[in-house]
């Protein structure tokens, strides 16, 4: 029991840490059914129904891998920051009107854009871009779409076709 505590307050710590020391930072919060955390290689393993949220940012999956780069602020303590995610199984994620699908994806923190891959979707107000592989930049709202397959895209006419 001691052990649970010591991880949920681990990853506590990493989520959260930035909040307290400076006011411009977003937190992250992650929820999911079962957590194992690999504090060695700082890693965390979420399983079941994971949800990772980020100001109007959200991801969905069954499974996410959540690696965490050590970096020093001073020399008593390092702090991890969130580097990158890989979400497995029924991945979607939602950034304002934007709507994702995917069968895995990759998040990066630095370069701000999520990676989906494996028969994935991007929407917005109903219009469509299909692929094997969708880059999105989360604070541009720019996509680059590739792969094997040709891309396929719907485009729907606010104005009725007028």
């Amino acid at each position: 029991m001691k052990r649970f505590v010591l991880i949920i307050l681990l990853v506590f710590n990493f989520t959260f840490s930035a909040q307290v020391k400076d006011k411009n930072i977003t937190p992250t919060l992650i929820e999911a059914d079962k957590l194992k955390y690999d504090n060695k290689n700082a890693l965390a393993i979420y399983k079941g129904n994971v949800i990772v949220k980020r100001g109007d940012f959200t991801l969905w999956a069954d499974k996410m891998y959540i690696y965490f780069s050590k970096k020093k602020q001073d020399k008593k303590e390092d702090k991890s920051q969130l580097e990158k995610i890989e979400a497995i199984g029924n991945v979607r994620f939602k950034k304002g009107e934007y709507v994702g699908k995917s069968e895995k994806a990759e998040y990066y923190e630095n370069g701000r854009y999520i990676k989906l891959i494996g028969k994935a979707t991007l929407e917005k107000k109903g219009n469509k871009v299909e692929g094997d592989i969708i880059t999105y930049y989360l604070d541009t709202e720019e996509a680059f779409v590739s792969g094997k397959n040709r891309v396929r895209t719907i485009i729907i006419n606010e104005n009725g076709g007028q």
